[in-house]
């Protein structure tokens, strides 16, 4: 490998069905380089790809290897497919409605055995490394709490090596940073680190204090409200990161997201109606970022 070059890293933050928004852009990003002469699979644009949560599944179908493993199985339009069409297939309107109750607050209590942060790579074969099947992978990155239940997976080569694990939402929802230090790790005479990260939109509606200050531990985790904890805790993380992304030397930093209007920011919102929602939106954040998606489909 040339050592001193410029490392390419796309990172995919988590949100549930909102992944549709990610996955738009990335198809939008596909058809912008076929449009100038440079179509190629996305995967062999970047040098690592990251994502968490819904991240993860569309960092996976990415690198998902077809049947004669020259070409990846899935492109980005069926990608975009599988958050269009499946939505509702992975969050039933009948099952998730009821979720919302106060009651289910209380209705499972995960015990995380490790008690510890697990990332799950795809790198040359290390005699340290655990291997999973992809499926697993899947199952383990969007294992949310409170919607699903935490995954029970076991290594492939030894499956009496099991782990309990749950969403990597809760720690890096946006992961661009964990990704970065993996790529330092991989390309440590690299010249440069260009960054791509795609979020999957940001609330608009913001807490006032007088709606806040008599909430005990139950109305910041209640279903009732849309879990205000749990998105106040992934912004600020996701803010966090930019910001020290931004301030890094021999960093490029895109970060493409934008504000919800109209749609719900409910991760589990697979509506027709919410989906056609978080579509205008992805058009929005589209033209909002017309010239650092056009300059990317020149450069990667």
């Amino acid at each position: 490998m040339w050592p001193f070059r410029t490392v390419r890293i796309l990172s995919i933050d988590g949100g549930g069905i909102r992944g549709l928004i990610p996955a738009l852009i990335l198809h939008e990003l596909a058809g912008r380089m076929k449009r100038i002469g440079r179509a190629r699979p996305l995967h062999e644009c970047f040098d690592l790809i990251a994502g968490t949560s819904t991240g993860a599944l569309i960092a996976l179908g990415l690198t998902l290897p077809g049947e004669d493993r020259t070409e990846p199985a899935l492109s980005t339009e069926d990608i975009v497919a599988m958050y269009r069409d499946g939505g509702e297939r992975i969050f039933p309107p009948w099952k998730f409605r009821s979720l919302h109750s106060f009651a289910h607050m209380f209705s499972e209590k995960y015990d995380i055995e490790r008690n510890t942060s697990f990332f799950f790579k795809k790198r040359a074969a290390r005699t340290d490394d655990t291997n999973f099947l992809m499926n697993d992978v899947a199952k383990a990155a969007a294992a949310a709490p409170s919607y699903f239940e935490p995954a029970i997976i076991a290594e492939h080569d030894n499956p009496e090596n099991t782990f309990c694990l749950i969403d990597g939402g809760v720690y890096a929802n946006n992961p661009a940073m964990c990704a970065y230090i993996e790529a330092r790790k991989l390309y440590p005479n690299a010249w440069r680190y260009q960054i791509v990260s795609i979020g999957t939109g940001r609330p608009s509606a913001h807490l006032s204090r007088d709606e806040i200050v008599s909430w005990g531990f139950g109305d910041w985790i209640s279903p009732l409200r849309g879990a205000p904890l749990f998105g106040v805790m992934s912004a600020g993380q996701s803010e966090a990161v930019d910001y020290q992304l931004k301030k890094l030397r021999g960093v490029d930093y895109y970060r493409v997201n934008g504000a919800f209007e109209g749609e719900s920011p409910e991760i589990d919102d697979a509506s027709a109606e919410n989906i056609a929602r978080l579509t205008e939106t992805a058009e929005r954040i589209i033209e909002e970022n017309d010239r650092v998606l056009t300059k990317l489909a020149r450069r990667l």
